[in-house]
């Protein structure tokens, strides 16, 4: 089917892990923004503050049918104190798209997955590390203003 479809398979790589749509260079940075946006939005959901430039964030996102997906549900399951599932009694879609979040009690570490129906998801996290080289993954915080 894949071949059908004009994608070739990775050698060594099992169907699992594949990627289901190809990925076109450069699309990084507007996912990039895009969850740095979804970060400050649930951050300030949650706390009732917004993000500071003294905050670390990290993002990443995956195609849902990754098997990083089960990696990250089962490392932070433990954190996580919240659970939101969309609902829009109007619109049959409504249940597509679910937030876990998760807080310490020190309320500016945060984490957060959210899953837009069977296709995309993204994780991310918000802190102020003590040690920033403990955290080679983590970016400092840029307000949305700044753009890409």
């Amino acid at each position: 089917m894949m071949a059908d479809l004009g994608i070739q398979r990775t050698p060594g790589v099992f169907l699992s892990d594949e990627p289901v749509l190809p990925i076109p260079a450069g699309i990084d940075r507007h996912f990039e923004y895009f969850a740095r946006k979804l970060t400050a939005a649930l951050f300030y959901r949650n706390n009732g503050r917004s993000l500071t430039e003294s905050h670390f964030v990290m993002n990443q996102w995956f195609q849902t049918q990754s098997g990083t997906l089960a990696d990250v549900l089962e490392t932070l399951a433990p954190v996580w104190n919240r659970t939101l599932i969309g609902s829009r009694p109007n619109l049959d879609f409504g249940d597509q798209l679910s937030i876990v979040i998760g807080t310490a009690h020190d309320s500016d570490v945060f984490t957060y997955v959210a899953q837009f129906g069977t296709s995309l998801c993204f994780w991310g996290g918000a802190g102020k590390p003590e040690n920033e080289e403990q955290h080679p993954g983590w970016k400092s915080y840029r307000p949305i203003k700044d753009g890409i």
